[in-house]
């Protein structure tokens, strides 16, 4: 419910957090961070990129979801957040930044970094070309095959 169990006061964004955590149960962390490459191309045109730049995206965070802009701590951006994140680990929030899951801290931390890697070669000019979508099938099936193992 949001109620801190600590005394400090809970995020403007807390409302999404429990959200997502009542949503995907099997997930214990949500992770909402501003990193500075991710950000930007939040700021810019995130579905002008292709993110499947290293096997770690389509194996580890899977494909992003994008968020359109909404007021932070507001219902409307909770409710885009949760839908988002019943069907993606990692969803990038116009304007904003970004929302990752995980089973645990590390795993969550790790899908964000990840991200953060792949966002930074996409801006540093060289024209990186994506994962062969071949090679990203496969990564999802072993992926999903290890996941119900």
């Amino acid at each position: 419910d949001s109620t801190s169990l600590n005394g400090i006061q809970p995020s403007v964004e807390s409302h999404f957090h429990a959200g997502v955590l009542r949503a995907r149960p099997e997930m214990r962390v949500v992770f909402h961070c501003q990193s500075p490459m991710a950000t930007t191309i939040a700021c810019g045109k995130p579905d002008d990129y292709d993110f499947m730049l290293i096997p770690e995206i389509p194996y580890y965070v899977g494909p992003p979801a994008i968020v359109c802009y909404g007021n932070p701590g507001s219902p409307e951006l909770a409710a885009k957040v949760i839908r988002a994140l019943r069907h993606h680990n990692l969803e990038i929030l116009r304007n904003h930044g970004q929302v990752v899951v995980g089973r645990t801290f590390d795993e969550a931390f790790q899908r964000a970094g990840f991200f953060e890697l792949a966002c930074t070669m996409l801006l540093a000019g060289h024209h990186p070309g994506p994962i062969p979508k071949a090679g990203i099938a496969a990564l999802y099936a072993r992926r999903a095959r290890e996941a119900s193992a």
